[in-house]
């Protein structure tokens, strides 16, 4: 990110490092394909929870700490979408899903407080990849 400050042009990147704990509930709708695969579309929500382990910004070419900066907590909700299909034991699936950040985790400095500057983590991911269904012997 390009900022102008003081009169001229100055890069800025910052890192944060979270560690995360994701409690998310999946609700499947199973159907059948025109060659009889079954096939299931997925809907996940949830919530995130994450705790910064560090951060740094990057000003033109010098690396700084900035872990005091931000909050120590963070909290998230995930929605999602998922296509499975299956054939026997073996499935595909591909999904998408989107991490909006709730709260500001910019904390301030003396230069910024934190009202007058809002961040918050949000991300959109794509994935997807194979799987094997155990199956269960029912009485």
């Amino acid at each position: 990110m390009v900022l102008y400050e003081e009169g001229k042009n100055v890069y800025k990147k910052d890192v944060l490092d979270y560690t995360q704990i994701n409690i998310l509930l999946k609700k499947s709708n199973i159907g059948n394909t025109l060659r009889k695969l079954p096939v299931g579309i997925n809907y996940i929500g949830g919530v995130q929870y994450g705790y910064l382990i560090n951060a740094s910004e990057t000003i033109n070419t010098t690396v700084n700490a900035a872990k005091t900066y931000y909050r120590k907590n963070n909290a998230s909700i995930i929605l999602g979408l998922e296509y499975n299909i299956l054939w026997r034991n073996i499935g595909a699936f591909a999904g998408i899903r989107a991490d909006v950040g709730l709260n500001n985790v910019y904390a301030g400095d003396a230069k910024t407080p934190a009202s007058l500057h809002r961040t918050y983590n949000s991300s959109f991911s794509a994935n997807g990849g194979i799987f094997y269904r155990i199956p269960l012997k029912r009485k």
